[in-house]
This record gives structure tokens, C-alpha cells and sequence, in this order.
């Protein structure tokens, strides 16, 4: 089986193709892989999904036993450098091949795993809340952590050993903000995002102390994760910064997510 890697928009593409194409321009070489290999599918960069992937492809390596390496689209490790810094937490990096735009793969045994595009809580309908003034509370949600789609209690559990391991390296706040702005370079649906915080906000925030952090700045996921578990008050953004970090933050933190008014439901 060949692959071609490439990408469009925000996007990842890998073509599977039976026979070796003809006139297939700015490629370097064909490599040929004859080991067995499993591929890694993340599909965008859009890190809410492919969080979701991330932790669908390693619970899926990990209770198989699997000890084979395994092939990746490099833009994964370009445009989500954390999430990739994750992936090696528990597939070590030497077993990782990147897969590089300008070059054709043939492999003689490969694994195809398709991930689930986003691991939701199962029965989410059932937790209880309560509605004031269009607001919705949560209360007492640690018991979610078993209910996700995916088992995700492996990542649950290496999160906080980093965090125990790691804290004393970085500066840690009690009180934090990340929401999505829509001049973000990195951001995959801007027209969600918020174009300026409102005075009422700024008021707010400077009033509680809240530190507004800005995830491209972390040095690694090491600081990442710590940053996040030890907020005891965290304030998100409806959609993708609340959809991500949901895995990075502490079971006992008080979570509030802001809707923004320029986020649409697109239906199908």
C-alpha cells in the first residue's frame, strides 16, 4: 500500500493508494517500510477533534498490547506540537515515524485505526443542572471522568503524575482565563472566536485576580498540564478551548465557560 501525505485548510490528508501512482510531482523518493506499522489517523487541527483521535488511537494501542511503531502526518507535530509532546508520553518517540510531504510510502503491513472524532460523555443528558437566568450550573461533576465515550482514565491519571512530578517547575496561577480570540494564528475557526474582551470582563477579571493565559506561550505540555491542573477557578470560552482543555483540568476546579455570540451551530 502507498501513502501520500498533504493538507488543505485546517485539514490533515493521507491518500491510500493500491498501486504506485504515475506522475506524482515534487516528490523527493518512495520509502519502503517492510515492518508492520500502525497508523495514527488525526484528521485536523482543529485540537478539540483531535484530542478526541489522540486519546481514541492510544487507549486502542495501549489494550491491544501493541509494541509496533507507528506513522504520523507531520503536520500533526507541526501545528499541535502539544498534543504530539502527549502522543509521547506513551508511545516513546523512537518508536514515532513522521510522515513528510514530499514523499511516497509503501508499506507491506499496515494497521489502519480510525479514531473517534470526538470522545463525549455518554448519557450526558442525564447529569443534572440547574437553569438561572439562561446560566446553566454544574455541580459535583467528578463522576464524569468514567462516562466519556473513550476510556480516558489512563490520561486522567498521567496528568496528574505530571503535575505532581513537575509543579515546582513553573509559574502556577489559582485563578486562570483561555478563551479563543479570532486573531489567534493558530485558531482553525477564527469567526468563532472573540474579537475583544468587553469592559464589563476586563473589570471582572482584574477584580478576581485571573491570570489570561495564552497556551502558544507554554514551553511544553509538561507546563501545559500543570498550569491547567493547578487552577482552582478557570474560565473558558464555549467550543474549542473548553473542548480541549476538559481533559487537562482539575476534577475539583470550579469551571466557568463563557458563550461567545459569534459562535453558530452548523447542522448537518
Amino acid at each position: 500500500m502507498f501513502i501520500k501525505i498533504t493538507s488543505k485548510s485546517h485539514i490533515f490528508l493521507n491518500y491510500f493508494i493500491d498501486d504506485k501512482p504515475d506522475n506524482l510531482d515534487n516528490l523527493d523518493e518512495t520509502i519502503y517500510y517492510n515492518n508492520k506499522m500502525i497508523s495514527c489517523l488525526i484528521s485536523t487541527t482543529n485540537s478539540a477533534h483531535s484530542i478526541s483521535e489522540l486519546i481514541s488511537f492510544i487507549d486502542f494501542y495501549n489494550k491491544n498490547s501493541y509494541t509496533d511503531d507507528i506513522i504520523i502526518n507531520e503536520d500533526f507535530k507541526t501545528y499541535l506540537p502539544f498534543l504530539y509532546q502527549l502522543l509521547t508520553l506513551f508511545i516513546p518517540e523512537n518508536k514515532i515515524y513522521v510522515l513528510l510531504h514530499n514523499k511516497l510510502y509503501n508499506f507491506s503491513n499496515l494497521l489502519i485505526y480510525n479514531s473517534h472524532h470526538f470522545n463525549y460523555l455518554e448519557k450526558w443528558d442525564t447529569i443534572p443542572f440547574i437553569n438561572n437566568n439562561n446560566t446553566l450550573y454544574f455541580k459535583d461533576l467528578e463522576y464524569s471522568r468514567n462516562m466519556f465515550l473513550v476510556d480516558s482514565l489512563f490520561l486522567f491519571k498521567k496528568i496528574e503524575e505530571i503535575y505532581n512530578t513537575h509543579k515546582d517547575k513553573y509559574n502556577l496561577y489559582d485563578n486562570i482565563m483561555i478563551v479563543k480570540f479570532n486573531d489567534d494564528k493558530n485558531v482553525s475557526t477564527p469567526d468563532r472566536g472573540f474579537t475583544v474582551l468587553s469592559n464589563e470582563v476586563k473589570t471582572t477579571i482584574e477584580q478576581n485576580n485571573i491570570n489570561i493565559i495564552s497556551v502558544n506561550k507554554f514551553k511544553n505540555i509538561f507546563e501545559y498540564i500543570c498550569v491547567l491542573y493547578h487552577a482552582k477557578k478557570i474560565i473558558f470560552s464555549y467550543g474549542g478551548p473548553c473542548c480541549t482543555n476538559r481533559f487537562f483540568v482539575n476534577p475539583l476546579a470550579e469551571v466557568i465557560v463563557l458563550a461567545c455570540k459569534t459562535f453558530t451551530f452548523m447542522s448537518c
